[in-house]
């Protein structure tokens, strides 16, 4: 079985400096840091890896 692996400080603050000047909020999911716009997640980090939520044509 493979240990659950934290969240990268270094890319929670990046990705928290990125989006401070919208508006968003900040929660932590499973104790990683994720942000969300009207209710719905767009951005977070996994482990040492950045995951972003995109529509289908932007991805």
């Amino acid at each position: 079985m493979t240990a659950w692996k934290k969240a990268s400080e270094e890319l929670g603050e990046l990705i928290g400096e990125a989006v401070s000047e919208y508006d968003v909020e900040f929660r932590k999911m499973f104790g990683s840091p994720v942000y969300f716009v009207n209710g719905n997640m767009f951005i977070g980090v996994h482990g040492d890896g950045i995951m972003l939520r995109l529509q289908e044509e932007d991805q």
